[in-house]
């Protein structure tokens, strides 16, 4: 019981310290232990910010949702200061 409490709690820092946002100028890039997520900023539709809850970026291909571990203000201000640059 304990031995597999401790890979879980292993496995949890592992995914937590591999944990990678990239802000691109057109793009962000969310690398975690086993997926990497790409969204294009111009399929970002909103975010969905609660509190107490995690961020979700609302993109438009089916109204998927994808929890990013970033502050919602940053994340704003990147969309706001690419906004106008050529698609």
């Amino acid at each position: 019981m304990f031995l597999s409490f401790a890979t879980i709690f292993i496995l949890g820092v592992v995914q937590a310290v591999s944990y990678k946002m990239i802000l691109e100028e057109n793009k962000i890039e969310v690398k975690e232990l086993f997926r990497k997520t790409v969204i294009q900023r111009e399929d970002i539709i909103s975010i969905s910010n609660e509190k107490g809850a995690p961020i979700y970026i609302i993109t438009d291909t089916d109204k998927h949702e994808v929890k990013v571990n970033i502050h919602p203000n940053t994340l704003r201000a990147w969309i706001r200061k690419n906004k106008d640059l050529p698609k």
